[in-house]
């Protein structure tokens, strides 16, 4: 015995869509491909309170492409995570120099040895 299943044109329609709504959430839909996210570390050297922490990291954090921003008073930095198709690091640092707060980008290592005479 065959079965036999009717579909209207509309419910058709229907689970399409359904299917394609679905389909990122049951992973079955083929991503992309897109930039990667970059990070830079950025030296903020003229924080010198608690809103300027704040200042800065919403300056960032308001960008397009901004992933995330982590800002350290003590050490005076910027940690920035962004994609790169989106912003640039110029990009970031005129935004926290139009907060009033001039950055500019050093390498991971410069950071830690900057540290080291800190402690």
């Amino acid at each position: 015995m065959k079965v036999r299943i009717l579909v209207s044109k509309k419910s058709t329609i229907t689970t399409a869509i359904s299917l394609v709504l679905l389909a990122p959430v049951l992973g079955i839909m083929p991503t992309v491909a897109s930039a990667e996210s970059r990070s830079v570390n950025l030296m903020v050297p003229t924080m010198d309170c608690g809103m300027c922490l704040i200042t800065v990291r919403k300056a960032l954090e308001n960008l397009d492409g901004v992933e995330q921003a982590k800002v350290d008073f003590n050490d005076k930095t910027a940690k920035v995570i962004f994609d790169d198709d989106k912003v640039s690091v110029e990009r970031l640092m005129q935004a926290t120099k139009e907060a009033g707060y001039p950055s500019e980008g050093v390498e991971p290592n410069k950071l830690k040895n900057s540290n080291k005479g800190n402690e």
